[in-house]
């Protein structure tokens, strides 16, 4: 299935990259869709997690779509993105989607959380149920962006909770993975609540140079 495919329509938006015209409500054109960084390896084991797939590498322009997602509110990037991650689903059939979340003090200063979005378009797209209160954030906690590779590790020690969760199989979804330690801490929070399995689905992954 072509990651372009479901996006043709007579209504005509603005690449968020380029500007030009983008393929209906993708957020993103032709010429940007041919720029867009490979499929990493898939081969990253992260503590907790059983399998970890990722649509693409966390490169430009990858970076300012996502940047565009979360910070400028281009919700319709969620589109193309669920897209590709659904492109790379081939976990159990019985698996739930469960989203990382937000502490309500950054859903607040955001306005939305990026992954119940990608959870939504997902679920459309799959047909896979959408758990959105499985896993919940019950510590604030600061950005892992802005936090050296070492604090992030221990950033978001004991930050979530999950209930409702015994003999599933989970697909955590998030829209960057870089160091692990969200994945793992919502993994092994997951698992200790009583999952059977929990999978990762990111839309892209940072990797070394």
């Amino acid at each position: 299935m072509s990651i372009l495919t479901g996006y043709r329509s007579r209504k005509m938006r603005r690449c968020v990259l380029c500007k030009r015209p983008a393929i209906g409500a993708s957020g993103i054109c032709v010429s940007c869709v041919e720029r867009l960084p490979k499929t990493p390896d898939n081969t990253r084991i992260i503590e907790g997690v059983d399998r970890l797939v990722s649509a693409f590498e966390y490169k430009e322009p990858l970076r300012t779509l996502i940047h565009a997602f979360k910070d400028d509110k281009l919700r319709s990037a969620a589109k193309f993105l669920a897209r590709a991650m659904a492109r790379l689903d081939d976990f159990p059939a019985d698996c739930v989607l469960v989203g990382v979340p937000l502490h309500e003090q950054r859903l607040k200063e955001r306005g939305f959380c990026q992954t119940d979005v990608l959870c939504a378009e997902l679920s459309k797209i799959t047909g896979r149920q959408w758990i959105k209160t499985a896993l919940e954030r019950n510590r604030y906690t600061p950005p892992q962006s802005r936090l050296t590779t070492d604090d992030r590790m221990h950033n978001l020690d004991d930050a979530f909770y999950a209930h409702g969760v015994k003999g599933l199989h989970a697909i955590l979804v998030d829209d960057v993975v870089s160091t692990g330690s969200t994945l793992r801490e919502c993994a092994l929070t997951l698992k200790a609540a009583g999952a059977a399995k929990v999978y990762a689905l990111t839309a892209c992954a940072a990797v070394n140079e």
